[in-house]
């Protein structure tokens, strides 16, 4: 049971590193939030809803980039062969 012990102590410890992930961005967010109020800008509070929404769009353009930089390299590849 030597590889279990391993094992759950593995995952125990990508939990922690996880949750400290987790607590500094957090940190981040109300240090920027607090920033952006000592300066007179009101910051955006978004709904989850809005949130995923704006994630889903950003992850929509970064799958279209990244298929159009795909069919780009393609594409040199078939104007070297010609020319």
């Amino acid at each position: 049971m030597v590889v279990a012990e391993t094992e759950i102590e593995v995952f125990e410890a990508m939990q922690i590193t996880h949750r400290e992930e987790i607590a500094k961005l957090s940190m981040q967010v109300a240090r920027y939030r607090w920033a952006l109020e000592k300066h007179g800008i009101e910051p955006p509070d978004e709904s989850g809803a809005d949130l995923l929404k704006m994630w889903r769009r950003c992850m929509q353009m970064i799958n279209h980039a990244t298929l159009f930089a795909q069919e780009l390299g393609s594409e040199k590849e078939l104007l070297e062969v010609w020319s």
